[in-house]
């Protein structure tokens, strides 16, 4: 049996009860149980290899692979957990990687036009073919800078990133986004922001914050920082 398939055998039980706790429907929690096989939880990116590049040394047993991926669907979906979000109907994530939070938030907001920004061309090409394989077609995949995606300007109504860079950083390249009554989140990553992320800057000032409560790959209880944001101004 495959690794990503141990996984998801691990967390069945577990999305099926996140997605009982947001009300999503079964379309949502089928494609998030089948994101979970889609992703290669050996890699650092999660992001599947071509054939040329496996052979690899296994680097995490099972246990700590079902850490990794429960905290990023959970963290991912605490996102629904702020209302702006929840209602969105205009979203881009910038830096998308292997999909946490857009492709889980896609999965979770068929409501939504969800916009993937990634500049790494193996990355954009997963992340196409995840959407395409769990039927998400209001998901369309963005390969470049978040800077060059004119298109993009002033039409969302909420921006997503998990820590691509710093907070200051992420606020000002989400703001010129952010339709008129715009909302930015910024998650953390696999640790909290090194600092207390800004109170307000790039005309956006925090107007929520969330506890995240998870494990780390060896067990350990840890709490971070899921970020929301309220345009008030002109960046």
């Amino acid at each position: 049996m495959r690794s990503s398939e141990l996984v998801q055998g691990e967390l069945e039980g577990e999305i099926d009860g996140l997605a009982e706790r947001y009300e999503l429907s079964a379309a949502s929690a089928d494609a998030l149980q089948a994101l979970v096989e889609l992703v290669d939880w050996e890699e650092a990116n999660f992001v599947p290899k071509s054939s040329q590049g496996r052979g690899r040394r296994k680097r995490r047993d099972t246990a700590s692979k079902t850490r990794v991926a429960s905290n990023l669907l959970s963290e991912s979906l605490a996102g629904l957990e702020l209302e702006p979000v929840r209602t969105a109907r205009q979203v881009a994530d910038i830096g998308s990687g292997a999909g946490f939070p857009g492709l889980v938030l896609a999965a979770a907001l068929p409501q939504a036009q969800m916009t993937l920004i990634e500049k790494v061309p193996e990355k954009c090409d997963f992340l196409r073919r995840a959407s395409s394989e769990l039927g998400l077609e209001h998901v369309q995949v963005v390969q470049g800078t978040v800077q060059k995606w004119s298109e993009g300007l002033g039409a969302c109504d909420v921006v997503t990133s998990r820590k691509v860079g710093r907070p200051e950083r992420m606020l000002e390249w989400s703001a010129p986004l952010l339709a008129e009554k715009g909302w930015v989140a910024l998650w953390p990553g696999s640790t909290d922001f090194e600092e207390e992320a800004p109170k307000s800057g790039a005309g956006l000032r925090v107007a929520q914050v969330l506890q995240l409560q998870s494990e780390d790959r060896r067990g350990r209880h840890v709490v971070k920082h899921l970020y929301l944001y309220q345009k008030v101004g002109e960046s």
